[in-house]
């Protein structure tokens, strides 16, 4: 097990080097070792994003939000092409993890360098899937020359962001009716 570990990381620092593809492997349990790639957001992924993110907020912000405000972010039945939009504006960055299949995705604004979404299926949460994730939004940004992110994370997502060193900067809300209460949070580059 050990040998195949060390295999798959030769090979994935050589596609690294040559700026291929992005990939990190996991080990669960001590006992398997999967590879999640990095990718850009295809077309034709809307819907596969569509129920990742439905899902995502109607299990892990249910204790955070009430029915209605969970309509208005999380309808129980989306547009599955509702974020096709997103996908096809080149001024954002979506960026899938993927094994086997679509585990989560994250959406980036470089130019202001704001996250303007991270989710991870449910049952990939806990797995570090979330956190590459959010370090390969955060190195799009670097690349930009920024020196701080932020994004307007849901309550149940603020722990998440602030474990990984942002600092909460206030409370709002967004939307008008019903009002979703969020988290402004923040990641200075320079402090790292």
């Amino acid at each position: 097990m050990l040998l195949l570990y060390q295999a798959l990381n030769i090979v994935l620092d050589a596609c690294r080097q040559q700026n291929r593809l992005r990939a990190k492997l996991f080990q669960l349990k001590e006992q398997s070792v999967f590879m999640v790639i990095l990718r850009a957001a295809r077309d034709d992924d809307t819907p596969q994003l569509t129920e990742v993110r439905t899902s995502t907020l109607r299990e892990r912000a249910s204790g955070s939000y009430s029915e209605s405000e969970l309509a208005a972010i999380a309808p129980k039945n989306p547009d599955p092409d509702r974020g096709s939009g997103t996908i096809q504006n080149e001024s954002f960055d979506v960026i899938v993890a993927q094994d086997d299949g679509i585990l989560g995705f994250g959406v980036v604004h470089p130019s202001d360098c704001q996250i303007h979404g991270l989710y991870v299926k449910p049952e990939a949460t806990g797995e570090g899937v979330g956190t590459a994730l959010l370090e390969e939004l955060e190195q799009r940004c670097r690349e930009t020359g920024s020196e701080s992110l932020f994004a307007l994370a849901t309550l149940n997502a603020a722990p998440f962001y602030l474990k990984r060193g942002y600092e909460k900067i206030s409370e709002r809300t967004i939307s008008e009716e019903p009002e979703i209460p969020v988290i402004h949070v923040e990641k200075s580059f320079a402090e790292e």
